[in-house]
């Protein structure tokens, strides 16, 4: 999570958060869309030991429907607005202006996006159970 709020002469302030966000889709199959070499436990535990840990990353993020997301948020405070919302794409930075564009990550009520926590809530079983299959395979 990152946040920074810059404050102009005058005392305006601009807000930013950057976040994962995801798309609010249910994945019905979470280890089945994790790419070889994080499916694997063995496989996992080789890369997170050699360091390379990082390079899949991008791309489990994306088929988990997850994105590196910045949001300017309603600077007076008294809303959850989103003013402006990025994410990041194929590595490249876009700004979402069209709200059709930023629907699918966006709840239903349209302030904030579906979060990481989000995420986590509506696939904790998958969840639960990848993280302990890797635990019991790899002994940590």
């Amino acid at each position: 999570m990152l946040r920074a709020t810059a404050t102009y002469t005058g005392g305006r302030t601009r807000t930013t958060l950057g976040y994962l966000v995801w798309d609010g889709r249910q994945r019905s199959d979470l280890t089945r869309l994790m790419p070889p070499p994080l499916s694997d436990p063995m496989g996992c535990a080789v890369y997170r030991h050699s360091g390379a840990i990082g390079e899949p990353d991008p791309h489990l993020i994306a088929l988990w429907g997850l994105r590196y997301a910045l949001m300017d948020v309603n600077p007076l405070g008294t809303q959850h607005d989103v003013l402006e919302f990025w994410t990041a794409e194929e590595g490249e930075v876009v700004r979402v202006v069209s709200p059709d564009s930023r629907a699918a990550y966006m709840c239903s009520d349209g302030l904030m996006p579906h979060m990481l926590r989000d995420f986590a809530h509506d696939h904790f079983d998958q969840i639960q159970t990848l993280v302990q299959e890797h635990l019991r395979v790899t002994h940590l």
